[in-house]
């Protein structure tokens, strides 16, 4: 079911008043989270539109944990329980190092006689590995050259491939969309089919 989400817009950047308040505010934030699920599940399919959505829902979310937050910091509470509904806490926040110029600060990591090479390992590391479209190049030249001495590579048989381009033509737009609409109507084939089709989802990128 829908989530209305006009009924759960946020403070508005009025403060809280009253520690009841808080109360529907949980209740506010756990719906938002089910909806949240809701669309999560249906970005896939609906991707731009969908993802607006939970944007303008995480956005009431985080102003309603901001005025929680504040109306706790300036009653001095560090916790407090909703029973059934739920328990808010304020906890420290966690130091965090914000790098302004890594190429500076690995320089002066490397030149610091205070940190030991098995220390500065764990911090700075270089990982080596291969560009595939430049390695064949390398390697199509040396074979061709009968250069090529090692046996830690070796040519594979090619495979073919299918290239397919559509016409984009409203002929076929429209004859794709009545496609569409009777594959929707319908009941799944078969379960590998239906398997099959979650697994083109999953492998959509975002």
């Amino acid at each position: 079911m829908a989530l209305n989400t006009n009924n759960l817009s946020p403070t508005g950047g009025n403060p809280i008043q009253h520690t009841v308040e808080i109360d529907e505010m949980l209740i506010n934030i756990a719906a938002i989270d089910q909806q949240i699920e809701h669309y999560e599940q249906l970005k896939r399919h609906r991707i731009t539109v969908i993802a607006a959505e939970i944007d303008k829902l995480e956005g009431n979310k985080a102003q309603y944990r901001d005025a929680i937050q504040q109306f706790m910091s300036d009653q001095g509470e560090k916790t407090l329980n909703y029973p059934g509904v739920g328990k808010v806490t304020r906890k420290a926040g966690t130091r965090k190092w914000v790098i302004k110029d890594e190429e500076a600060l690995l320089s002066y990591l490397k030149s610091n006689p205070g940190l030991s090479p098995q220390l500065l390992s764990k911090v700075v590391f270089t990982e080596e590995r291969l560009v595939k479209k430049e390695l064949n190049k390398i390697l199509d030249e040396l074979s061709t050259h009968n250069a090529l001495q090692t046996d830690s590579v070796e040519l594979a048989a090619s495979q073919e491939t299918l290239s397919i381009s559509f016409d984009k033509s409203d002929q076929l737009l429209t004859v794709t969309k009545d496609v569409r609409s009777s594959l929707l109507a319908s009941e799944p084939a078969t379960a590998v089919a239906d398997i099959s089709c979650k697994q083109s989802f999953d492998e959509l990128e975002i």
